[in-house]
């Protein structure tokens, strides 16, 4: 490897007197399953979000900012972890790794760095996978690291333009207010309700979507409830 990746920064004593405050409150706070037991669902809301990613997150952000008073449930799924077949090697690393190469690698570095942490290493007892297995150890050099990634890398897919906005005499899900065609009070918000795939990373303009979508949402709410 022609250029040196760099290692992770090694932190302070104050830096690591902050992580403990920190895991402290995590543990007190995140991890208070009978704080969170207490929780119960109401019989009404005025949004019900399913999915909190991008989208589900920024557009919830928004109508809580936007609209006082008012009650929202996100949804988010759960289960078990299903592990999709390796797809084949990402463009551009065939040949030797380029400058996202080295920075995977830079990533890699810290995330093991992470894992060592507590509560991760202590209370969840979390378990590196596969990254031992063709390398030394602890001790793995930058070309062992470049071996690795160059093995190890898959190409990812954002899915896109499933549910198109568009009239629905051309095949549209959902109209220009991202209203499904057919339903009432039903919107489509995230990145499936693009006409077009976009050419780079779908996260930004999805949040761009949820942001427009607050909006409309906004609007209507607004004027179903001044009348």
């Amino acid at each position: 490897m022609s250029q040196k990746v760099p290692s992770v920064i090694e932190k302070t004593q104050e830096d690591l007197k902050k992580d403990a405050k920190i895991r402290e409150l995590w543990m007190k706070n995140i991890c208070d399953h009978d704080k969170h037991a207490k929780f119960k669902i109401k019989e009404t809301y005025d949004f019900i979000i399913v999915g909190a990613g991008t989208a589900g997150c920024v557009l919830a952000r928004e109508l809580i900012h936007g609209i006082p008073n008012i009650n929202i449930l996100v949804l988010e799924a759960g289960g078990p972890n299903v592990h999709a077949n390796a797809a084949p090697i990402q463009t551009g690393l065939e040949d030797g790794l380029n400058y996202d190469g080295i920075k995977m690698i830079s990533s890699l570095k810290l995330c093991r760095e992470i894992f060592k942490q507590p509560p991760l290493s202590t209370v969840y007892n979390v378990k590196e996978i596969g990254i031992n297995d063709n390398t030394n150890g602890d001790d793995i050099s930058d070309e062992d690291w470049e071996k690795y990634v160059l093995e190890k890398s898959i190409t990812t897919f954002h899915t896109s333009g499933t549910v198109k906005m568009a009239p629905e005499s051309k095949g549209g899900v959902v109209n220009h207010r991202l209203q499904v065609y057919g339903t009432k009070n039903l919107r489509v918000v995230d990145a499936s309700i693009f006409p077009y795939i976009p050419t780079g990373n779908t996260n930004a303009p999805t949040a761009m979507v949820a942001w427009r979508a607050s909006r409309l949402i906004i609007e209507d709410y607004t004027r179903k409830n001044s009348l």
